[in-house]
């Protein structure tokens, strides 16, 4: 199969895997200048915060304008520091962009170009993933092998390469006559993570199952010393409206990290398969995850997904659409449930 990459299938890659914080936009080949602002923005903010205070606590104007100008240099200094790591596209004439071409066997995967041929064993290959329209094939020696998809003639084509490599890699780690008891196949989606998100223990363990009853007492604290004059219905109607936008202020902030918490979830571009061993669960998503029964915290079962916990903020996301039907999931969510109480017994 021949491929030939572009500067347009990096670019593609690195906004998929590299996607700055917070929705932040990449300026291109400026992106540099960027982050020295940024730096620059953010130092000289602290610096004006401490002389707003000198002068308004202290009475003294303890930072001058120097301190500043030193801020907005030592700042650029980190935004520049920050921006070696940015990530940048190679030139069009780089060798990179040469074409090959690429084949696979039960030896593993081969490919060949201009002057190099090179042949990896699937012992050593740790993951195949597809990122920003783009197969990319990862190997223990910390090498990434980019292969745009446009090269499989079709999305079909290309799910059927990917499910023929995991399949020979698999059976390379592990011999024919060892197969799995149940394989299931489904595509994971952003809603199947909203969904176990919403079921699970996040929004009651930590900070965040603290951030309500904090926040009301110090609503009340402060309500109290701001009416300790005031008559008794003023004095609670106060209070009232004190202690709720304390909780429409917890519940917003609960409401933007779960948000945040869906968006950061890493959600595979293909199909995941699902592997019910003997003793473990198998994920397949390009690289291959073990989970041990005596690891799942528990097994929660709802009328579109069966989540297991491996953790009381995550968990292996099964949704309904993997089985054939409903009694099927019943039968696999009893299934791993027995597995996981047998294990710890």
């Amino acid at each position: 199969m021949a491929c030939q990459l572009t500067p347009a299938d990096i670019q593609a890659v690195q906004a998929a895997l590299f996607r700055p914080a917070w929705g932040a936009r990449h300026w291109g080949r400026h992106e540099r200048w960027r982050r020295v602002l940024a730096g620059m923005a953010l130092a000289s903010f602290v610096v004006l915060l401490l002389k707003q205070f000198s002068r308004s606590r202290l009475g003294a104007d303890g930072v001058g304008w120097e301190a500043v100008m030193a801020a907005l240099v030592a700042g650029a200094f980190m935004g520049w520091l920050w921006s070696r790591h940015a990530h940048t596209v190679p030139p069009a004439d780089s060798p990179l962009h040469l074409p090959f071409t690429l084949a696979i066997d039960a030896g593993g995967v081969h490919i060949a170009g201009q002057g190099f041929e090179q042949q990896v064993s699937w012992l050593q290959v740790t993951a195949l993933r597809q990122a920003g329209g783009c197969l990319l094939i990862h190997t223990r020696l910390g090498e990434t092998r980019v292969v745009p998809l446009r090269a499989f003639g079709g999305a079909d084509a290309a799910q059927a390469f990917v499910a023929r490599a995991l399949a020979l890699r698999d059976e390379a780690f592990n011999p024919p006559q060892h197969m799995p008891v149940q394989t299931l196949r489904y595509r994971l989606t952003r809603d199947d993570v909203r969904a176990a998100l919403r079921g699970g223990q996040r929004g009651r363990r930590g900070w965040r199952g603290a951030l309500a009853p904090v926040l009301m007492v110090g609503a009340v604290l402060a309500t109290s010393a701001l009416t300790a004059d005031a008559d008794d219905p003023t004095w609670w109607l106060g209070m009232g409206l004190a202690v709720g936008a304390a909780w429409l202020l917890a519940r917003l902030v609960l409401f933007a990290d779960r948000r945040r918490a869906v968006a950061r979830h890493p959600v595979p571009e293909g199909d995941v398969e699902l592997q019910r061993w003997g003793d473990h669960l198998r994920v397949l998503t390009g690289h291959t995850e073990r989970t041990a029964y005596e690891q799942l915290g528990a097994v929660v079962a709802t009328a579109d997904h069966v989540f297991l916990l491996t953790h009381p903020d995550q968990a292996l996301i099964v949704p309904r659409r993997a089985f054939a039907g409903q009694a099927e999931m019943a039968a696999f969510a009893a299934e791993v449930d027995r597995a996981s109480k047998d294990s710890s017994t």
